[in-house]
């Protein structure tokens, strides 16, 4: 700000304001000509998320199939997940939301030189968004270590504006859809996904004891079943066992859940761009439409956003 000039008389006191950039939160003292006072720097609120509910909150690793009009689909159970971001600020800001299902690490929850720590995302567990449409239907879901549900187009499903636009009326982001929070207020994206198709294996079952076995089928039979005599053949990648009389098969081909998939999952949700407009005129160009307009808003992004429930999903 401008310089001050303040007088006082004996025994008078002013309430001076000046700007200051404090490097950390904490009470700062100040000194000028004299005159001594202190003020106390607090950390920025930052946009939060308020909520996040799932539901149901028990799933299976049933593999389910959906007829489209590509054909036939498959996918794990479907969910609804519901997050609410709050914006304490007196602008608006627009956010990227994401999630995934996972684990805490007990790391603080945080991001480091761009990089979220104390989370890890299952990669069994990804999301899978069903499409219905008139032009499109099906799985279009992408398979990154952070699932995001988008279509092939590239649009966040869940989020009110495909493209941002500054005050002016310029579009300065956009190929991916976005969240809009309103300044002072929240706003709640509601999503449709599937979990996985894959969170199932197929494994052979003894038709004697039911049990799922896990070595070999002739050793089962050896172990647990002394006396009964079974023929197994493979050829070609073709195979089977048979009891030896001819009376069937002595297994059978069952779907169970892959290895470490069945238990409770955290889930954690992210903003990893959080974005809004300072007013600055004449701060730049950008061409639209094949012309070069002026900026007058120049675009800043504050501190990505991430937060998690612990236990939120149980996989049986």
């Amino acid at each position: 700000m401008a310089e001050q000039t303040v007088e006082l008389q004996p025994g008078e006191s002013k309430q001076v304001s000046f700007e200051a950039t404090p490097h950390e939160a904490k009470t700062y003292q100040v000194s000028v000509d004299g005159l001594t006072g202190s003020f106390r720097a607090i950390a920025p609120v930052g946009v939060a998320v308020s909520g996040i509910t799932v539901s149901p909150t028990t799933l299976t690793s049933a593999r389910h199939e959906y007829e489209t009009s590509l054909g036939l689909g498959f996918w794990g159970d479907p969910f609804t997940i519901s997050i609410t971001f709050k914006n304490p600020y007196d602008y608006d800001v627009w956010v990227r939301p994401d999630y995934a299902f996972g684990h805490l690490t007990g790391e603080p929850l945080g991001y480091v030189a761009g990089t979220l720590r104390g989370f890890v995302a299952e990669k069994l567990l990804y999301f899978r968004l069903l499409l219905s449409s008139a032009a499109i239907e099906g799985d279009y879901s992408s398979t990154t270590s952070w699932q995001k549900p988008w279509d092939p187009r590239g649009q966040n499903m869940g989020s009110n504006m495909q493209f941002v636009y500054d005050p002016d009326g310029v579009p300065r982001a956009g190929d991916e859809r976005w969240l809009k929070i309103p300044a002072g207020g929240s706003i709640t994206t509601i999503k449709e996904a599937h979990l996985a198709s894959d969170l199932q294996v197929t494994a052979l079952q003894c038709v004697l004891c039911g049990e799922i076995i896990t070595g070999g089928v002739e050793n089962h039979y050896e172990s647990n079943h002394p006396g009964v005599e079974i023929t197994c053949w493979s050829w070609g990648g073709y195979g089977g066992c048979y009891f030896t009389d001819g009376s069937g098969e002595a297994v059978t081909s069952v779907n169970v859940p892959a290895e470490g998939v069945v238990g409770a999952y955290d889930l954690c949700v992210v903003a990893q761009r959080a974005i809004y407009f300072v007013y600055d005129p004449g701060c730049g160009q950008t061409r639209v439409g094949g012309q070069i307009v002026t900026l007058n808003w120049r675009l800043e992004e504050l501190d990505p956003v991430a937060a998690a429930v612990p236990d939120m999903i149980s996989i049986t």
